[in-house]
């Protein structure tokens, strides 16, 4: 899944989420997350978005089904 596929309106596939970190970019910022519950060992997914995008407390992503590629057959 690409990191432009998160998106907090997104009904489908939608978690909350613990966002680490946020970097901003001159176009852009990319937002280092986990979700709630989540050990910490594995390392933090990305999310990339607008600058304008709000990104902290009590944000929730989903991504639309046509945007997951199952890694094994069904």
């Amino acid at each position: 899944m690409r990191a432009h596929a998160f998106c907090p309106s997104a009904q489908e596939n939608r978690f909350p989420v613990a966002v680490e970190s946020t970097l901003e970019e001159p176009f852009g910022q990319t937002v280092a997350f986990r979700y709630q519950g989540q050990t910490a060992k594995p390392l933090p997914l990305w999310w990339r978005t607008a600058k304008d995008t709000p990104a902290g407390e009590g944000l929730w992503l989903g991504v639309a089904p046509r945007d997951v590629l199952p890694l094994y057959p069904e």
